[in-house]
């Protein structure tokens, strides 16, 4: 278990590359069958015990996403810290920390190049904190579908005047940039509802199930089977024809009854 300790350090300020993470967990898990044969799958094995696994660490997703989420919440805790300077200089420049969590970002468009390591944790992030779409509350900065040169936009000085969600821009056209980059499904939904509705923009709270970043209950342990829950959903993905079928709904598409026989040679 020695490789597990000497890497909880590094790992709560620096990214580890998945082959290192593959390597470490190789290491744990020879170590505990003492280099034989694995009787145990380890999906079982890492299970909690009230599951009938036996609550084996996987650094994998659960022990290091913890570790970066850790870090992100003393961050978002003490962001005027000495030792956050550098970090609250560079997320500035999206909103600051608070709003960046709040955005549906993608870490591969967002308009500053991050490292790997703040890449890493707002994955992990992203992960857990689930970005309910409201047409009113839809952010306009750092949207992964907003984009401009394949980057997502922010501009300071638009957010220090309150502007910082789509439905702020329905009323006024003469931003032609921004306008243009928001998608035409995108803003025909959020433009009719805001015709038709009253609901006034808020910020999301950085809650999860309930837990705000910043509660004491925002522990190792509530990390963890959130991650946990989340691995395990991921391992099941969509079955490529309930792709299909949902993106022709969406897309009015949907098939006749003449083409499912000529498609499929029905009698």
């Amino acid at each position: 278990m020695e490789s597990i300790s000497r890497a909880i350090y590094p790992a709560f300020y620096l990214e580890i590359s998945d082959n290192m993470i593959n390597l470490l967990n190789k290491m744990n898990f020879q170590f505990i069958w003492k280099d034989k044969c694995h009787y145990i799958r380890k999906a079982d094995m890492i299970k909690s015990i009230e599951e009938g696994g036996l609550n084996v660490i996987d650094f994998s997703v659960v022990l290091n996403g913890v570790l970066k989420l850790k870090w992100l919440k003393s961050f978002v805790c003490h962001k005027d810290a000495f030792w956050f300077t550098i970090p609250n200089a560079i997320f500035q420049k999206m909103g600051g920390i608070h709003f960046l969590l709040r955005c549906d970002y993608d870490v591969y468009k967002l308009p500053v190049k991050l490292s790997d390591f703040h890449q890493q944790f707002l994955l992990y992030w992203k992960l857990m904190f689930k970005h309910n779409f409201t047409p009113h509350n839809t952010p306009l900065w750092n949207n992964r579908y907003i984009l401009s040169n394949r980057k997502s936009l922010f501009f300071g000085t638009w957010m220090e005047k309150g502007i910082w969600a789509v439905s702020h821009l329905m009323d006024n056209f003469e931003y032609n940039r921004v306008i243009k980059a928001i998608p035409a499904p995108l803003k025909t939904m959020i433009q009719q509802f805001v015709i038709y509705s009253n609901s006034q923009s808020e910020m999301r709270s950085l809650c999860i199930e309930g837990i705000n970043l910043n509660s004491k209950q925002f522990t190792n342990k509530f990390i963890r089977n959130i991650l946990s829950k989340q691995k395990r959903y991921l391992s099941y993905p969509i079955l490529p024809k309930a792709k299909e079928v949902t993106f022709k709904i969406l897309n009015d598409i949907y098939p006749s009854n003449s083409f499912l026989h000529e498609r499929f040679n029905l009698i």
